[in-house]
């Protein structure tokens, strides 16, 4: 669906781990503007470098996740990445150092702004979610998340309408 909002020349999609860690180690990952990760996440509190985004269900396969140490090693020049999963934004906090997560990895990598969730987020409500972000994107970045979350409190979907859906997604930026 995200995809439909960017010309065929202009987006790869890319389903499962086939290729995508070594399309992102690559050089060619300098080329995208915007990077899009559905898919699930999981923060290590007590070792940040070992915080995993999956890309594939296959646990045992190194090439299923790429762990925040993977993640502060890439050269990217993206205007956006969305981390469209569980507790993306979270992380180790420490006390003069702030939050040790994905955000900080991934504008550390040269990412512009990260697009993350506080909390564990539902599929359904997500998807609406990140739809609705998306349509809005000739608006500016925050006025998309700002536009997509009033839609969300008025959405058809009755239970769409709680904060539980669309709050917990929060837009950070470098600058």
């Amino acid at each position: 669906t995200i995809a439909e909002h960017f010309s065929t020349e202009q987006s790869e999609v890319m389903i499962g781990a086939s290729g995508c860690k070594q399309l992102l180690q690559s050089s060619r990952a300098r080329g995208f503007d915007f990077l899009h990760f559905a898919t699930h996440s999981t923060i290590n509190h007590d070792d940040p470098l070992r915080s995993r985004l999956w890309l594939s269900p296959d646990t045992a396969d190194s090439e299923a996740y790429l762990s925040m140490a993977d993640v502060l090693e890439l050269q990217l020049e993206a205007e956006l990445v969305v981390l469209s999963s569980c507790e993306s934004g979270g992380g180790r906090y420490r006390l003069g150092e702030g939050i040790e997560g994905f955000v900080r990895g991934f504008l550390h990598a040269g990412a512009d702004r990260v697009l993350v969730s506080l909390w564990p987020v539902e599929d359904l409500g997500t998807m609406e979610f990140m739809k609705r972000f998306y349509e809005h994107l000739e608006l500016g970045y925050s006025a998309a998340l700002q536009q997509a979350k009033i839609e969300m409190i008025h959405s058809p979907r009755l239970r769409l309408r709680h904060p539980y859906y669309w709050s917990p997604f929060v837009l950070i930026s470098a600058n």
